[in-house]
């Protein structure tokens, strides 16, 4: 199958794309969702799994944000600095997703997933991403509302893609909650995605 062209950059075969929206983009939002779980369930579980509480929680919370910010640049970062870059756009030729306020709180360039989680930079604690030392509004406490975020994110892209690539960003997106419903069953709760 031929190759799209899209400006000026030449884009995958549409089984490639196809290929791209069943496998990647499933895992990244079916792991994002497990994530978002068993971190729900790590802080709300009590003190007496104080040391698994710990241990999931940052584990969790660090897998979370990585896999939000490359969903986050899949939706809304519109360069393509590599040839095989996938954004959005590639599969919705009308695109045009305003950044979620989640986004641009934290995720943006300089916002605090970059400058806590995704890269080292000198004073992390001074990006936080919320006010005092320990916020509901830091970063480590938004990892269920940034998986709830991109699902939101993820439906509107799936109303606005081409036909042709509709079964397979469903098929993603089915994946991932499915996942994050067989997590929440596994560890006996309800899921906080839903």
């Amino acid at each position: 199958m031929a190759r799209r062209q899209l400006g000026d950059s030449t884009l995958p075969t549409q089984s490639e794309m196809q290929r791209f929206l069943a496998e990647d983009l499933r895992n990244d939002l079916r792991w994002l969702c497990d994530a978002a779980v068993v971190w729900d369930a790590a802080n709300t579980l009590g003190t007496d799994l104080e040391t698994l509480q710990r241990h999931a929680d940052v584990h969790t919370m660090h897998a979370s944000v990585t896999l939000a910010r490359s969903l986050y640049e899949f939706f809304f970062d519109l360069s393509e600095r590599y040839s095989d870059d996938a954004r959005a756009r590639h599969f919705c030729r009308t695109w045009d997703e305003t950044p979620s306020a989640l986004y641009v709180s934290y995720f943006a360039l300089s916002k605090s997933a970059n400058k806590r989680v995704l890269h080292l930079v000198y004073e992390r604690a001074a990006h936080s991403g919320g006010t005092g030392h320990a916020g509901r509004d830091h970063l480590n406490k938004q990892v269920v509302a940034v998986a709830r975020d991109l699902l939101r994110i993820t439906e509107r892209f799936i109303a606005k893609v081409e036909p042709e690539f509709k079964e397979s960003a469903r098929t993603a997106l089915n994946g991932a909650l499915y996942e994050a419903e067989d997590a929440s069953k596994a560890l006996g709760r309800p899921n906080p995605l839903v």
